[in-house]
This record gives structure tokens, sequence and C-alpha cells, in this order.
């Protein structure tokens, strides 16, 4: 028999006994050095990693197994379509909700991964501050040339957002027949335009003049800025170089983003140097693991 072969048996083997939760029989199959490649920094070698590992599994059907979640983000893309306009995409359709969970090992009739949580269990499960993947649109209108010199480009072309606003937000649909009650963010976070001068400034920064006009701010209304997780912490660490994958999870009732950042050198003696993320590095180092709260975007 192949090489190919026995590796595709010991696959097998392997997903068998995962799927079935049979962890010492995966530990007498492991080799006392073995190492996970991309898995928690603190996994031990060994059979001990495998228990380790097993142990970090949620229990679904009363058994530990390995599972998939996803944060269920935002896309105000269809908002662009049809009579929606810049409310749409700035006032009302602000956050994402809820962190979706699928089986790691189990797929339902139509082969698909099983669902196991819709992710609104959470006791906080709306999501202002996420993996945001670029600008999006919104149906700003053109920004008038007299106020094209004082736009703030990078804030301008984010995913920001007004909050406590009079237009409710969009958020988790009520039961069926039943009145939804008007939701407005309640969370710590944002700035303030409580007065007509702060209204003004940011609609300069911004270019958008409705910012200004709009009918829907209030007094108590906010703004939230950088809101995308890897831009909110190259904001307030500029000198890290910060991973591209922002990991969400749960703690404590909230859904937190976990990213890694490195800090980086290209005048490393005598090192070769490397791609990162489109940088060259001769020097990388693992030097922090941040969280970003989902809900309140504290750091």
């Amino acid at each position: 028999m192949s090489t190919i072969e026995d590796n595709k048996l010991i696959a097998l083997r392997w997903f068998d006994l995962v799927t079935q939760g049979r962890v010492e029989e995966l530990c007498a199959m492991t080799a006392p050095t073995w190492t996970m490649h991309g898995g928690p920094p603190s996994l031990p070698a060994g059979p001990d990693g495998i228990r380790a590992l097993f142990a970090s599994f949620g229990r679904v059907d009363g058994r530990r197994q390995p599972t998939v979640v996803s944060a269920r983000e935002l896309d105000v893309g269809p908002t662009e379509q049809g009579d929606h306009d810049w409310s749409s995409g700035r006032l009302a359709y602000t956050h994402g909700l809820g962190l979706i969970r699928f089986s790691g090992t189990d797929v339902g009739p139509d082969r698909e991964p099983r669902l196991l949580d819709t992710g609104l269990g959470v006791r906080e499960p709306r999501i202002y501050f996420g993996n945001l993947s670029g600008p999006e649109p919104t149906g700003d209108q053109e920004t008038p040339g007299i106020l094209a010199p004082t736009v703030v480009q990078g804030l301008a072309d984010s995913s920001w957002v007004l909050v406590d606003t009079r237009r409710p937000e969009v958020d988790i649909a009520s039961a069926l027949g039943s009145p939804r009650p008007a939701y407005h963010y309640r969370g710590p976070a944002g700035i303030s335009l409580s007065s007509w001068p702060r209204r003004a400034v940011f609609a300069l920064a911004l270019g958008s003049k409705q910012v200004l006009l709009s009918d829907d701010l209030t007094s108590r209304s906010r703004i939230l800025l950088h809101r995308d997780v890897h831009d909110r912490l190259a904001t307030l660490a500029p000198f890290l170089h910060w991973d591209q994958n922002a990991v969400p999870l749960t703690y404590r009732g909230r859904i937190v983003f976990v990213v890694d950042g490195y800090t980086t050198s290209t005048a490393y003696p005598y090192a070769q140097h490397v791609d990162l993320g489109g940088t060259r590095a001769s020097y990388v180092r693992p030097s922090v693991r941040a969280t970003v709260d989902a809900y309140s975007g504290t750091v």
C-alpha cells in the first residue's frame, strides 16, 4: 500500500474518532512530539495537547465536539436598491446580529454544515464593531466642491453610522403578528453631536451635508467611527502589524473579536526578509493579542 493511501486511511480514522469524541483512542495514535500548527499557543505537545483541545470544545447534544462560529455581519449593499436613501445605511441598518454556530463534523440533509445555534442567545448579540471589509455603500450625495478640501478621506470612506436618532434602527425581528418596539443604541461608544458646530465639523470631515441638515438627528445623537476592528486597532496602535484575521468569540454574554498584533522590523541583521501581509520584514514577534467588544468598541 502506498504512503498516500496510508495517510488517507489515517485521516479517515482520525475523522471518525473526532466525530465520535473518542479522545483516548486519538491520544493512542498521537506521537509525543505532535503539535497543532495554527492552534492555541498554549496547547501542549503530544496526547496532552489532544486532551486539552477536546476540553476546549463546546458541548453539543451532551458531548464535546468541534464547532465553527461566524459573526453575522451587516451588508448594507441591498439598501442601495429601490427607494432606500442615505438614512437607511447611516441611521437604520447600523449593526449585525449574533454569532452563528455550526457543527464542525456533521452535515444536514442538504449536505450543508448542521446549524447548532442562530447566535442570538447571547446576552448582547448586536455587532456595531466588527470585521467590516472596506467602505459600505450608503447613498451619500455628492460632496459639494467647497467641502472637498476638508474631507478626511479615510473616515469619509469608512462604515460610520449615526445612533440614537429619531429613526429606529433595524434590529431583531419580533414574533409574527406582534409589534416590534423601537430600538436605539444604548452603549457607551460614539462622539456626541450635541451642537450645531459639532455637526458642521463632522459634515465637513465626512463630506456629508446630511450630517448637518438631517432632521433625524437630535442633541442626543452620536456618531460611531472606526467600526472595523482592523482600522480601530491600527488607529490605536499603528506601530504594530495587525493580523488580517479577526476571530469572533463569546465572552461573558458578549461578542468580542480577537486579533493578534506583531512587532516587526526590516533591519534585523543577518536575517532573511519575508512577505508579511504585503510588507517586507526580517523580524516578526507576536507581541500583543487584542480584543474588541462588538457592542461598545472597547479594546
